[in-house]
């Protein structure tokens, strides 16, 4: 029992006892002691009733309260002020938690026992398309799903769940559930439509690498059989099966462009870009005359109109660049039919320098472009092997852009040709102080080149 308590015992006993006293003195005792009782209870209503008015309405500080009730009002008083302080600082961190999750890329959704949702960050709106509305909603109506709703029956959350996103047929989402609280669960939904898309890059790789480099290897292991198994006394058997190895030599080139073209690309892969005290000055007209002349050798009479009129340089490495240009112009030539006219234009703008590449060959499907950076990618794979090349030059060209942090853009349209288009920052480019020389164009007149 607290001093309170027995300091007002004693303030009892004390007042009934000079009650009694006066009222032996006055020969009123029963009076006196009805009247001393009445008053005190009447103290304890005064009391209790500024008691009452505190506590309905939420006064911060406790009224001017005497004796116990002033005991009573100080400690429910602490009370509250450590409710007040424990309120705040679940709130902060209320609002802590929720700041975190919504800078969160993963859609966090939280459910109750009946699957309602009770709450979504802001990444549900944008994966899920969920709306402010949508809370006490059940999980179920806005993500349709059949295998995602025998999921969350199941109740065994150990192997996450990829499903179909509910707002774009063409996201893959995968889906962990972490119950919590009794009877609550935590969704986590994450886009992995890259991650998927990166496997599936990788499965094709290995299947297209171990292809290309099976074709010419057969070749070759096929004439080495024949040879071993000749008779040596036999000069015209000899002869002829010598003669048949050129057709061993081609396949043992191809084989080494393709060792030669992954070897660059993972050296490509596997660098920063280039930073530009580290750079060479490379000069771009003559090196797109150069690859021009090269190309003559695949072409069937196409030509060839370099619109280009300001010598550009470029800060990076001169092999690089090189690569990007030889790769792009030799696949113009070797996949389009023989006449096409290939374009090799420039704009300059406050971005930087766009190098066009544009024929009038067939164009491309548009459910290629997306994929033709891609190793060993290919949209007509039969034509493709016809032509020639490895499968890997507009990869090349996509990771030699990066090195000097640009970038490529391919448009295409069946039966209006195609359009690789190269984005170079302007922090990489510089115009030299001299113009081409007039002998090779003017002004209004750019070089043609007809290749045969």
């Amino acid at each position: 029992m607290s001093q309170t308590w027995i300091a007002s015992i004693w303030r009892l006993i004390g007042l009934l006892a000079i009650a009694l006293l006066i009222g032996l003195i006055t020969g009123y005792t029963t009076t006196m002691l009805i009247l001393t009782l009445s008053v005190y209870i009447g103290w304890h209503i005064r009391q209790i009733l500024a008691f009452d008015h505190w506590i309905n309405h939420q006064s911060k500080e406790p009224p001017a309260l005497s004796g116990i009730w002033e005991d009573i009002a100080y400690r429910i008083f602490r009370i509250q002020k450590r409710s007040r302080q424990r309120k705040k600082r679940l709130t902060k961190m209320l609002r802590s938690y929720q700041t975190s999750t919504n800078s969160f890329p993963d859609a966090s959704v939280v459910i109750d026992q009946n699957g309602h949702i009770v709450w979504f960050n802001t990444s549900a709106r944008e994966l899920l398309g969920f709306k402010s509305t949508d809370i006490h909603s059940h999980i179920g109506n806005l993500v349709r799903n059949s295998e995602f709703a025998h999921y969350l029956r199941a109740n065994r959350y150990d192997e996450p769940l990829e499903i179909i996103s509910p707002i774009d047929e063409n996201s893959t989402l995968d889906v962990r559930v972490v119950p919590y609280a009794g009877e609550q669960r935590l969704l986590l939904f994450r886009n992995i439509t890259h991650i998927k898309r990166l496997l599936t890059v990788r499965q094709d790789f290995v299947a297209n690498v171990s292809h290309e480099l099976k074709t010419p290897l057969t070749i070759i292991l096929g004439y080495l059989e024949n040879f071993t198994d000749l008779d040596p006394e036999n000069v015209d058997d000899m002869q002829q099966v010598i003669q048949q190895m050129a057709k061993v030599d081609i396949a043992a080139k191809r084989m080494q462009a393709i060792v030669d073209d992954l070897l660059l690309l993972s050296q490509l892969d596997t660098k920063q870009a280039i930073p530009i005290e580290n750079c060479q000055s490379v000069s771009v007209m003559p090196l797109i005359e150069s690859v021009i002349n090269e190309a003559s050798e695949l072409s069937k009479n196409h030509t060839i109109s370099n619109h280009i009129t300001k010598n550009i340089i470029i800060y990076g490495k001169e092999q690089e660049i090189y690569s990007i240009f030889s790769n792009l112009i030799n696949n113009a030539v070797r996949h389009t039919p023989a006449n096409t006219h290939i374009d090799i234009q420039l704009e300059l703008d406050s971005d930087g320098a766009h190098f066009f590449i544009q024929d009038n060959g067939p164009g491309i499907p548009p459910e290629h472009v997306s994929r033709l950076t891609e190793r060993f990618y290919r949209a007509d794979y039969g034509r493709a092997r016809k032509q020639g090349g490895t499968g890997l030059g507009l990869a090349i060209v996509k990771h030699a852009l990066r090195r000097l942090e640009g970038d490529i853009e391919i448009k295409s349209q069946h039966n209006q040709g195609s359009q690789f288009i190269c984005h170079i920052p302007l922090k990489r480019i510089n115009i030299h102080p001299a113009e081409i020389s007039h002998k090779n164009q003017s002004a209004n007149q750019e070089p043609v080149h007809r290749l045969h």
